[in-house]
């Protein structure tokens, strides 16, 4: 086999191989200020939601066809405004779309309504954390407003107990932002999956973890939402697009 067709043979198999690795899990599409739930899922913004003595809630969708499950641990709780434990999710832009809020304006302020918070005060990330469990079976698509993103804050999608992806608050927001309770340090995240998740555990190693509004789906995201291409497989049609310039340059020079 000459030169070429070995470089090109070699770039389409990793392509091939990137693609595979890449594309298997949850894939986050955006994290933005601002930013809103992808449009056609169900909504949850746990404004009646109350935890029992089992440490267990329960909040319908804003449809009224499903519900959340939220199991809380030991420094989990239902918040509202801002203490010295945590603090009120930072709304603006389009943060309360879909979640009951007046399509035609907007709010820029702290979350005035019941949000949810986890964090531990011992250090431990397992000791305290809040699981979502959706009644209506696996999901592709998830979407959550993450308030004053931590660094030490632990998201993770699991499917019949098993672990299928995490995110940390480092893949969320720039560093400078951590911790952030005003405008800057809130976020929309939206994640798509090409592998069912029946939960999604929200923890964190300190104090704390605030969330507020979740939307969910069985489809996949609203296609306006725009995903970045993995680093992976920039690299590998980067290593194609040599093989190719090079295939050209000695073609010409012949």
């Amino acid at each position: 086999m000459n030169r070429k067709l070995i470089c090109l043979a070699a770039g389409f198999a990793a392509l091939i191989c990137s693609g595979q690795m890449t594309r298997a899990g949850v894939v986050l599409l955006d994290s933005g200020v601002g930013g809103h739930a992808a449009a056609g899922a169900s909504y949850v913004n746990f404004d009646s939601l109350s935890i029992d003595n089992q440490n267990v809630g329960v909040a319908e969708n804003t449809a009224g066809n499903g519900y959340i499950t939220a199991t809380f641990t030991p420094n989990a709780d239902t918040a509202t405004g801002t203490t010295t434990s945590y603090a009120a999710p930072y709304l603006s832009g389009d943060n309360n779309l879909h979640f009951g809020a007046d399509p035609n304006s907007t709010y820029t302020g702290p979350d005035s309504t019941q949000y949810l918070t986890s964090g531990s005060n011992d250090g431990v990330p397992t000791g305290a954390s809040i699981v979502l469990t959706f009644s209506s079976g696996s999901q592709s698509y998830f979407g959550m407003l993450w308030g004053s993103v931590d660094d030490y804050n632990t998201l993770t999608f699991l499917n019949d107990g098993q672990v299928v992806t995490s995110f940390t608050g480092t893949q969320i927001i720039a560093s400078q932002y951590y911790g952030n309770q005003q405008q800057n340090g809130t976020v929309y995240v939206n994640f798509n999956s090409d592998v069912p998740f029946d939960e999604v555990k929200i923890q964190s190693s300190q104090l704390a973890f605030e969330f507020d509004n979740v939307a969910y789906s069985g489809l996949t995201a609203d296609p306006q939402l725009t995903i970045a291409p993995e680093p992976a497989s920039v690299a590998t049609w980067g290593m194609l697009g040599v093989c190719i310039a090079g295939w050209t340059w000695q073609r010409k020079k012949k």
